[in-house]
């Protein structure tokens, strides 16, 4: 029971020393008034429990007028986890590396690939918020992967959705998580809550640049422009960043301004070389739309 057990623990942690009643009661009983009764109890059931030391002498002395003594030495150790243990406690974290460094490809095999990585995760581990959230985003840009068929796959984009959830339900102060969430819920048409649930992201890890270019993503207008200009600052050069405040221009019809946003773009992605993560390739087709618009047909050719 709990209260002979405490009276246990007090002892065996003052090992050698005489104790007087009042201690352990108060450790058992905190401030419940008891008689000397329920502590002779505790420790009669304990030295029954215990038995006796190979001395024949109980473990629990009685010394008189002063109180109760554990007889015994009594050695300390530290709990150690195993290897094995260990590993399970990375598997989660392991996981997200690789399944993020997949999904930024953006190529459908390794797509597919990270999606499967997360749901082995889950099987040995259904409460970890990461691989729940890794699911998410993987099963939300598989179904983006199918956009342009005939019959989009909707299920993936639920199954996010769910997964996207549940990561959030599970520690609510994991920034990434409300920003999968808010990506999910604009795949879905919510935008309302997609740009709320990307704010709440935002506040969380307002350092995290992908939080602010999926608010750019999700957003509009000023909303946008701010988002993307943030992203900028915290990831310089950022191709999508540029293209998403680009749109912006475009749809106010300040190509002016649009074009000298890609073109910034452009140039950073050249500087980088092979070293670069993302693509440049819709800054040169929104570039080359611009120049169609202004009628110089070679020049958006090239």
């Amino acid at each position: 029971p709990d209260r002979q057990f405490e009276v246990f623990h007090h002892l065996v942690s003052h090992a050698g020393a005489v104790l007087s009643k009042d201690a352990p009661v108060a450790a058992a009983w905190g401030d419940v008034a008891v008689t000397d009764n329920s502590l002779e109890q505790a420790v009669s059931a304990l030295r029954r429990a215990l038995g006796t030391g190979a001395d024949g002498r109980p473990f629990i002395e009685t010394v008189p007028r002063r109180g109760y003594r554990f007889t015994t030495g009594v050695s300390r150790s530290a709990a150690r986890e195993s290897d094995a243990a260990l590993d399970a406690l990375l598997a989660p974290h392991r996981a997200w590396i690789e399944g993020r460094a997949a999904l930024e490809t953006l190529e459908h095999a390794r797509i597919h690939h990270a999606r499967e990585v997360f749901e082995q995760v889950l099987q040995s581990g259904p409460e970890q918020p990461l691989a729940h959230i890794g699911l998410a985003n993987a099963c939300a840009m598989q179904s983006d992967t199918t956009g342009a068929e005939e019959r989009p796959d909707m299920a993936a984009l639920a199954r996010a959705a769910e997964h996207a959830r549940e990561g959030c339900r599970l520690d609510p102060q994991y920034g990434e998580g409300w920003a999968t969430l808010g990506f999910v819920l604009d795949r879905s048409g919510n935008h309302t809550d997609a740009v709320a649930a990307l704010g709440r992201a935002v506040a969380l890890e307002p350092d995290n640049w992908r939080h602010h270019l999926r608010l750019a993503y999700v957003s509009w207008g000023e909303e946008r422009l701010r988002a993307a200009r943030r992203t900028l600052a915290l990831l310089p050069g950022l191709a999508l960043a540029h293209w998403l405040a680009a749109t912006v221009h475009v749809a106010r019809y300040v190509l002016d301004e649009a074009e000298r946003e890609l073109t910034a773009g452009i140039r950073t992605r050249e500087r980088q070389g092979d070293q670069v993560r993302f693509s440049a390739v819709g800054l040169h087709w929104l570039r080359g739309l611009i120049l169609l618009a202004r009628g110089s047909d070679e020049e958006a050719l090239d």
